[in-house]
């Protein structure tokens, strides 16, 4: 990646963590940069190609999961870590979801995701429905807990309480994401291995 490449990429992700993806456009980036947004189509070609240059930037810093390790750890750790990753940028739900897995980084951990899925005895008809399910719970599960992070503690605690008549909230605030995280993987993992022992 050429220097001024870098740079574009590294003003998008500021942008993003300052203002939001709403507000990230390649107006706004080349004010940011001091720059024509003509200037700017020649290292990307509209915002979905600025999103995968900002999703393969954030891969860089995916902490790859030891390959030697069991099929189901191995899906665990690399769900982790790709939530870890998510959370280092704001709003990067929408970029991973609204651009194309197309550069290096993005397909070599894809790739691992797939085959850990594949040893773990998922079926290759079933691969991209299994591994997209998993993909979006990850995607939403960050999307809400940065919508939770932002609002105050008694307006959740009153969302929360409106959801169950007479009962207690569901959860109250400070939310133990880590937990409710982990607990949403097993459940989707138990029931993955549940329909796999069943073919």
């Amino acid at each position: 990646m050429s220097e001024r490449k870098e740079k574009l990429i590294e003003a998008a992700i500021a942008i993003l963590n300052r203002d939001g993806a709403d507000n990230l456009s390649m107006r706004t980036l080349a004010r940011e940069l001091n720059r024509t947004a003509a200037s700017l189509y020649n290292h990307v070609r509209n915002k979905q190609d600025l999103f995968g240059e900002i999703a393969e930037q954030m891969c860089a810093d995916y902490a790859m999961p030891d390959q030697s390790l069991p099929p189901l750890d191995y899906l665990l750790e690399a769900n982790r870590a790709y939530r870890a990753m998510l959370l280092t940028v704001r709003d990067s739900p929408v970029v991973f979801e609204d651009s194309l897995p197309a550069t290096p980084r993005r397909i070599a951990i894809i790739r691992a995701i797939l085959e850990a899925y594949i040893a773990l005895g998922v079926p290759t008809g079933t691969l991209l429905t299994v591994s997209d399910m998993v993909n979006n719970y990850v995607l939403s599960f960050v999307a809400d807990e940065r919508r939770f992070q932002s609002r105050a503690a008694d307006e959740v605690t009153a969302f929360m309480s409106q959801l169950l008549s007479d009962a207690a909230p569901m959860a109250a605030p400070p939310m133990d994401f880590d937990a409710q995280f982990e607990y949403g993987l097993q459940i989707l993992f138990a029931g993955i291995k549940t329909v796999i022992n069943r073919v």
